[in-house]
């Protein structure tokens, strides 16, 4: 999987409305349960959310390989409606979730979102997403255009992307086995945000301040001295205890430029 790339740009104040069905930055932890999620099935597999995790759960399948998929996805109140509205009002740009392996890798995981008439996806195959197995992963998709995300359109047309932003009306995420041998996966903290930025450096010393970070993922920074044809070149691995991040280059750096990584 080739990870997601964001640059140092000045974050904007935005200060959504709360109200129901009304989009907003938030966080499905699954602590309450469902919470107007529902989990589906093709030909055989089971949904449980409970314990603060959706867990799907495919059973062996002997000798033959049965093609199954489980799909969790929100009903127009779920997350009390944070999850539909306008995305661009809100300032979101990013929409990611905490996604675990089990025994075995799935072949697929898969992102739909869409609005009444289009549909758009992006799918995680392991051919580019090598999942570790008894491990949690972070899956992350941008919002902030068709091509920065690899968006494609399921239905309707591409070159409504935006304008379906602003009335999202579900998102999907859809799980597909491989093999025959039993399998679970569980999703978590299923999240609308903003994509990592940068605050303007201090005089002095320069410190650059990373915004919008998960706590303990572990992020990339590298850095260039030319945007137009940049050659971009490893700094740095941070791993930050909360959403932001201070990172000081080092004196003998010569990059102008820099950007972070998400995993």
């Amino acid at each position: 999987m080739n990870p997601a790339r964001f640059f140092c740009i000045l974050l904007l104040s935005l200060t959504p409305l709360q109200s129901l069905e009304a989009a907003s930055l938030t966080t499905e932890t699954f602590t309450a349960g469902a919470n107007g999620w529902q989990g589906s099935v093709e030909f055989e597999g089971s949904w449980t959310i409970s314990g603060g995790i959706a867990e799907l759960q495919f059973a062996d399948t002997g000798i033959i390989a049965i093609p199954s998929k489980g799909t969790l996805s929100n009903l127009t109140s779920a997350t009390s409606g944070s999850f539909t509205g306008d995305y661009i009002a809100a300032g979101i740009n990013l929409l990611d979730f905490r996604f675990h392996v089990g025994p075995e890798r799935p072949s697929s995981v898969d992102i739909f979102w869409g609005d009444t008439t289009n549909v758009y996806f992006r799918s995680f195959t392991t051919n580019n997403f090598m999942m570790q197995t008894q491990s949690w992963h972070t899956i992350s998709a941008s919002l902030s255009g068709p091509d920065e995300g690899a968006w494609s359109a399921l239905t309707g047309s591409i070159t409504n992307f935006y304008t379906s932003l602003q009335n999202v009306r579900y998102i999907a995420i859809r799980i597909a086995r491989s093999g025959t041998l039993a399998q679970n996966f569980a999703l978590d903290d299923i999240r609308l945000a903003r994509q990592p930025s940068a605050s303007g450096t201090s005089l002095g010393e320069p410190v650059i301040q990373w915004n919008d970070l998960i706590a303990g993922n572990n992020y990339t920074v590298e850095g260039s001295t030319n945007l137009i044809d940049p050659a971009w070149a490893f700094v740095d691995t941070i791993s930050p205890t909360g959403t932001t991040y201070e990172f000081i280059p080092a004196v003998d750096h010569p990059f102008a430029v820099y950007r972070i990584l998400m995993p």
